[in-house]
């Protein structure tokens, strides 16, 4: 017959083995089993660090802000205007998939006549135009454009070269030469990559004899094969004197970070 001894000491010791499998238990789920996340203090994934780089580049990616390089009004018709940016991402290798703009349009006494708000996205160390167009503007004349940014969401590294895209050919009609009265410009794009490019947009830039920029237009692409090449042509619409000066064309693949 087992003494009460024996008995209390197998009842405590059945308590203490209980425990310590729970605690091995929860132990093991907690380490073993739980998620992999950039927020669970470990070096794992594909991470270079803990919980930064690779899947938690955008968590521990400090980049420069994107710069305004410079803001121009094109006069359109009366009561309307288009307004374009040039930006730059610094970045070698951070992008952005958000960022807010807020284009602003003051008369010569500085006070607000309309604003245009909208997003847009930053490719690694990429110098692209924002074109917006028919503002309206009344019968008020616009003289200045304050353009202000505000990025919505973090840097995220990119370690994927973007597409190769090239442009050449470049031929400018004047207004005088043109069927409709618009001045033309057309260009040959290339794509000298090995796979083909998709949601392509590019924006045409001309500029006075003094380098200001005086009109702009764009086109978009839907795909463009491999090792390709395409016509494409710009039109505008603004009153452009018959002496024009250079013109410039930016290309930007759509959103390459999501890829």
């Amino acid at each position: 017959m087992v003494s009460y001894s024996r008995r209390q000491q197998f009842k405590y010791g059945s308590f203490a083995f209980l425990f310590v499998f729970i605690v091995l238990v929860f132990v093991y789920f907690f380490y073993f089993t739980t998620p992999e996340s950039c927020f669970d203090g470990k070096l794992n994934q594909d991470e270079t660090q803990v919980d930064c780089g690779g899947e938690c580049s955008g968590v521990c990616a400090q980049g420069a802000d994107v710069v305004v390089e410079w803001s121009r009004i094109l006069l359109r018709t009366t009561g309307e205007v288009d307004v374009i940016a040039l930006l730059r991402n610094p970045n070698r290798r951070f992008a952005t998939e958000e960022i807010a703009y807020t284009f602003s349009l003051y008369d010569k006494d500085n006070l607000l006549i309309t604003e245009r708000r909208g997003v847009t996205f930053a490719n690694k160390q990429e110098t692209f135009l924002v074109l917006l167009r028919d503002l309206n503007v009344g019968e008020r004349i616009p003289q200045r454009v304050f353009v202000e940014l505000i990025q919505k969401n973090p840097w995220k590294e990119i370690t994927t070269a973007l597409p190769q895209l090239s442009i050449n050919n470049r031929a400018f009609l004047r207004a005088s030469e043109t069927v409709n009265g618009h001045a033309q410009l057309s260009a040959t794009i290339t794509n000298t990559s090995f796979t083909p490019v998709q949601d392509i947009s590019v924006s045409a830039v001309v500029f006075d004899t003094s380098g200001n920029a005086i009109a702009a237009s764009s086109t978009y692409l839907d795909e463009l094969p491999a090792q390709t090449a395409r016509m494409i042509s710009f039109s505008f619409p603004h009153l452009l004197p018959e002496i024009t000066g250079r013109t410039q064309i930016f290309i930007r693949v759509q959103n390459t970070i999501k890829r």
